[in-house]
């Protein structure tokens, strides 16, 4: 018996995958094979997977996985293997919603690991879907890194959170609502956890001390004024017990922000090491910015314009309106907040030193726009040259934006179809993002 194509179906999971072999008439092949994850249950995977290559004639083998998690990497990796030692296989990353919306259409309410993987054989047979982008070790590599940062990023925000709730209760004097908690506070945190310690501490020793040996001191003014904010403190708490806790909240986010610095510099270097990308010849974008933002787009040609790119980051404008009430215009909160805080440092320093951005910036200060405002429009501008160098494969080239270099807002001809995609769209306004429905780009 030659058929022309298989569908494999392999539902994704922490310890054991399932495995479902269907034909071009939508019936299993064989029975279900159960894949643990080890080098044993793989190589069982690889000997099905070449006994049904021959003895149906060596037909298609077409894989969709579910691939929600970071479970199915092993075996992605496994498989692009295999493909690469000739075993012609077509692997299909399936959405995950989608897989989930087409098993309820043809399956109803079946649900277990068998059924799933049955639904991701039938897919592949009867819709036969593209295949997904090879996995780079590199860019994973570098993926995982960044998530890393961004879970300790959270971590951080909840440990600062918790440490202000309670120095709202113990010494509120300290923190006002705009004071930042450097390391340097938290380290005398650590030392002088209560409004009662502060009260009591010696002022020269409070005034002299240095968290590191090349450490700003507090200062006698500054030693003096909380001092004498402690000694007449409102906090309704003073006791050890929340010293003891204040204390090891101090401690505790002073490993993380150590932890946080030197996986930065990690990102940084292995990126430099084995990733370096064109987004480096962008004035203003440095190599840890490069290298979060190559981490988080991915695939740039999962973007088809720039406008998708920028609705991914939440690069657009939200309305806060309620009623009579109108509220201000800002940058929505959606998007990977490294990336978007990456992407705002390039822009500062991009509208400085990089001519395009540059002439932009200054429109929308002549314009009446804040500063913030100004800059939110340089990171749509920039995020859409980021997306054109990715996908051009081509440096960037300051003299592709002559009339840019000399602040006009009006635009030349237009370059000939090889230039960069960034190129040919309209550099002010950019395009709105594809999310939002009203408000343009100038309503920042």
């Amino acid at each position: 018996m030659k058929l022309d194509r298989i569908g494999i179906g392999i539902d994704v999971a922490r310890y054991v995958h399932w495995v479902q072999f269907v034909g071009p008439d939508k019936t299993p092949l064989r029975r279900p094979l159960r894949v643990p994850e080890s080098s044993e249950g793989y190589r069982r995977l690889e000997q099905v997977l070449r006994q049904l290559y021959q003895h149906f004639g060596q037909p298609r083998l077409h894989v969709v996985l579910e691939e929600a998690n970071v479970y199915g990497r092993n075996l992605r990796f496994f498989l692009q293997q295999l493909a690469r030692q000739g075993l012609p296989l077509q692997i299909t990353s399936h959405n995950p919603l989608a897989a989930k919306r087409y098993k309820q259409a043809f399956l109803q309410d079946q649900k277990n690991d068998r059924m799933d993987s049955f639904s991701e054989a039938r897919f592949a047979v009867t819709e036969q879907p593209p295949p997904s982008t090879q996995l780079d070790p590199i860019l994973e590599t570098l993926r995982v890194l960044v998530s890393h940062l961004h879970a300790l990023s959270k971590d951080l925000t909840r440990r600062t959170n918790r440490l202000r709730a309670l120095l709202s209760l113990v010494f509120p004097e300290l923190l006002p609502p705009r004071r930042r908690l450097s390391f340097s506070l938290l380290c005398l945190l650590a030392r002088y956890p209560t409004a009662q310690a502060w009260a009591q501490a010696d002022l020269h020793q409070l005034a002299t001390f240095r968290p590191f040996p090349n450490g700003r001191p507090l200062g006698l003014p500054q030693a003096q004024s909380l001092q004498k904010s402690a000694q007449h403190s409102v906090g309704c708490l003073q006791n050890e017990a929340l010293g003891h806790l204040i204390r090891s909240l101090c401690i505790e986010l002073q490993h993380t922000l150590q932890l946080q610095r030197q996986l930065q510099k990690q990102i940084q270097t292995f990126y430099q090491q084995h990733r370096p990308n064109l987004l480096l010849t962008i004035p203003g974008v440095g190599p840890y910015t490069a290298a979060v933002l190559t981490a988080v787009i991915g695939d740039p040609y999962r973007f088809p314009t720039a406008a998708h790119l920028i609705g991914y980051l939440g690069l657009y404008p939200t309305d806060h309106q309620s009623g009579q009430r109108q509220g201000r215009k800002t940058l929505s909160k959606k998007g990977n907040p490294l990336a978007r805080h990456a992407l705002f440092l390039a822009a500062l320093s991009a509208s400085r030193c990089n001519p395009a951005i540059r002439a932009l910036y200054l429109r929308q200060i002549e314009r009446g726009k804040s500063p913030l405002c100004a800059l939110g429009h340089c990171m749509r501008k920039l995020a859409a040259i980021i997306l054109a160098v990715l996908q051009s494969g081509r440096p960037f080239d300051p003299n592709h934006f002559p009339w840019e270099a000399h602040g006009s807002p009006s635009s030349p001809e237009r370059q000939p179809e090889t230039e960069p995609p960034a190129s040919s769209q309209e550099e002010d306004p950019l395009p709105t993002g594809p999310i939002p429905k009203g408000p343009s780009h100038s309503s920042f």
